[in-house]
């Protein structure tokens, strides 16, 4: 009977978990990095805000839509089954972060773009590494040439005329506009 109540586990996984993902330049990130058992033959229930969440082989999947801006937080329980038929429950708190798509562009030497000249300017999407973003201009005679991550020259041609140009972000090969 020593064992008799103890939880019983068939796999183990290394896993990261950080209070969020989004981490601006110059903010420390944190994580803590673990081992964490669990069963893939007998499944927990797992609660939030009193709807029981999907598990499949002994993990939980939460999946939501982002809605609004900020510090959205989030929690439940999860109830273990033990050997002798009771339950062991473990609550859980959890949040993220949601921001509006944002791109920012600026000129980098001037305030603004002059026509037939080198204009260097700087591109970036917050959250995005500069490698899984494209930009495109549109109008106002104006071409773009990456230099080095989120460096580039921009050249106009026409005068007085609105340009604009576009960012898009690329989430696992899902492409968003982000500004």
């Amino acid at each position: 009977n020593i064992n008799a109540t103890d939880l019983k586990f068939s796999d183990v996984i290394a896993k990261v978990v950080a209070p969020t993902s989004y981490v601006l330049t110059g903010q420390q990130y944190k994580a803590d990095v673990f081992l964490a058992a669990y069963n893939k033959t007998a499944d927990p229930e797992i609660y939030i805000g009193g709807s029981k969440l999907n598990v499949e082989e002994g993990m939980g999947k939460y999946v939501v839509t982002a809605q609004g801006e900020g510090l959205k937080k989030w929690g439940g329980v999860i109830k273990v089954k033990k050997p002798d038929n009771t339950y062991s429950e473990y609550p859980f708190d959890a949040e993220y972060i949601t921001a509006k798509p944002a791109a920012v562009i600026s000129p980098t030497k001037m305030n603004v773009i002059y026509i037939g000249i080198d204009n260097p300017v700087s591109i970036s999407v917050p959250g995005v590494p500069n490698d899984k973003v494209s930009v495109s201009t549109e109008g106002g005679g104006l071409s773009l040439k990456k230099v080095t991550g989120e460096q580039y020259i921009a050249r106009a041609t026409t005068q007085a005329q609105d340009a604009k140009i576009t960012c898009i972000g690329d989430f696992d090969g899902k492409k968003i506009t982000m500004g």
